[in-house]
């Protein structure tokens, strides 16, 4: 076929010719269209996906927080037992008295096993496993230090974190007070002569004619001496793995004229001592009266005789712990900040 030829068939259909170019000019700008449309669509759907997935984090955050702060987790006493995987953890304190859970109250204890088995605690049972998580809590008192479980520095580095504030209570649950003597008793009536049978002391002589609590105020006020006595039940194995200390925390009185005595109903004492402004170690003591028996029935009798007002604690600690009159604080729970950060792996 000549050149000729070619030619003039291409003449004869050139309106199919241009046809097929329309036809390619539309597909490609409808190309572009679409593309434009699929890029707008990714746009606008990125934001609704960070917008899911920060509502997801937020969402296991709040529910975490309430689950470690409102319950005591299953079993209630999880932190005694050493396989952390049929456990699952709550903070919140179990009220030795009546059972019930302390809601926004911590203890030191589970918080200590937390600590030491965060990831095998935490991941699959409070968590996602993509999630990880650290807890921050700063005592309200600055003479306290913040607890950190499970610092991650990985947590810096993540464009999204969630942080949850909570307040509570810590039970740093390392002293334990075995018997409170205060002047707030003269005034309710929790002194001798209106003590509860069991609470009624052996020493005559602690005893008086006045009948009345305002009687009591008024014989305080002048100078007079008033008796409160309090009992507590010791046993030699106790003695052996328990220290015990008498702690006055004085709020206005003169520490010279309270005075206390511990002695017990078979072994009488009348001698007074004084307060000293450190806490007084009474093992020595509560050992020598309670001699060769397994147990026995002591006896802390506190006489004031002025205004001022006092506590004075009986506290136990573990065998050998030093305590300084600043561990005072460690008695009540103390108020904290609970912050619980979340952030994706």
């Amino acid at each position: 076929m000549t050149l000729r030829s070619i030619l003039n068939n291409l003449w004869c259909d050139s309106r199919g010719l241009l046809l097929s170019t329309d036809l390619m000019l539309s597909m490609v700008i409808m190309t572009i269209t679409l593309g434009m449309t699929a890029n707008a669509m990714d746009m606008a759907t990125n934001p609704l996906q960070d917008y899911s997935s920060r509502s997801s984090m937020e969402n296991s955050a709040l529910e975490a927080s309430d689950l470690l702060i409102n319950t005591p987790g299953s079993p209630c006493n999880w932190e005694k037992y050493n396989n952390s995987f049929a456990v699952s953890p709550g903070l919140a304190q179990i009220n030795p008295s009546t059972g019930e859970t302390m809601s926004h109250v911590i203890s030191y204890a589970k918080l200590s096993v937390l600590n030491s088995s965060y990831e095998y605690l935490m991941e699959g049972k409070v968590f996602p496993e993509y999630l990880d998580s650290s807890i921050t809590i700063y005592p309200l008192n600055s003479n306290l230090k913040p607890i950190t479980i499970h610092e991650n520095f990985k947590a810096q580095e993540s464009p999204e974190v969630v942080v949850v504030n909570r307040t509570i209570m810590l039970d740093y649950e390392c002293l334990n007070c075995t018997l409170n003597i205060s002047s707030d008793m003269i005034s309710t009536g929790e002194h001798n002569l209106n003590a509860a049978p069991d609470e009624i002391c052996f020493h005559e002589e602690h005893e008086s004619d006045i009948g009345s609590p305002d009687d009591l105020a008024t014989e305080k006020e002048s100078g007079g001496n008033v008796w409160i006595c309090k009992h507590l039940n010791i046993t030699a194995k106790s003695l052996n793995t328990t220290d015990y200390y008498l702690i006055l925390e004085n709020r206005g009185a003169d520490n010279e004229k309270l005075k206390w005595i511990l002695d017990s109903s078979e072994k009488r004492s009348n001698e007074e001592r004084e307060f000293s402004g450190s806490p007084l170690k009474l093992n020595e003591q509560m050992v020598t009266l309670i001699g060769d028996k397994k147990q026995t029935v002591l006896w802390l009798h506190v006489k004031c005789a002025n205004q001022g007002k006092f506590n004075v604690y009986l506290v136990a600690t573990p065998k050998n712990r030093p305590l300084k009159k600043e561990d005072l604080v460690y008695l009540n729970p103390q108020p904290c900040y609970f912050i619980l950060k979340v952030w994706v792996k």
